[in-house]
């Protein structure tokens, strides 16, 4: 858990944030991010189960709390997080909230329409982290002939 009061003191050794649980913080990164002149790159964390001894956003206030970092020109929301409930191996439970994070991660991706390519297929074979290079360079060269 990153304290707001941290952020002044790491904004500049980091690239990227993986655990933004609050606009608050997000509202802090930003802040301090633009006194440097740059963008940090931010992962926000899900409170999946819901437990009161961890940090983050609960799932239902998500789509609220992406609108609202919107607003920030000194971050980049690359994607979802979260820790899990400890649970028994081979708990059903897990599938839940493995799922529950992937609607989450793809509901956002559409109402933000800035995230491209194949990444659906990439997470559904168990990446975590994924590039956007088409959104970034755009699409690749077509080929004619042969």
């Amino acid at each position: 858990h990153l304290q707001t009061n941290k952020v002044k003191s790491i904004i500049d050794k980091v690239d990227c944030i993986e655990s933004v649980d609050s606009v608050r913080l997000a509202a802090e990164i930003d802040r301090q991010a633009g006194l440097l002149g740059r963008t940090v790159d931010v992962f926000l964390e899900i409170n999946i189960g819901g437990e009161v001894s961890k940090y983050g956003f609960a799932p239902e206030e998500i789509q609220s709390a992406v609108q609202q970092l919107a607003q920030y020109s000194h971050i980049k929301i690359c994607g979802l997080m979260s820790v899990l409930p400890k649970l028994d191996r081979g708990d059903e439970k897990i599938h839940t909230f493995f799922d529950r994070m992937y609607e989450l991660f793809i509901d956002i991706g559409r109402k933000k329409q800035d995230m491209t390519g194949d990444f659906e297929e990439a997470i559904a074979h168990g990446a975590n982290l994924v590039r956007i290079g088409t959104g970034i360079f755009g699409g690749r060269p077509q080929i004619v002939g042969g």
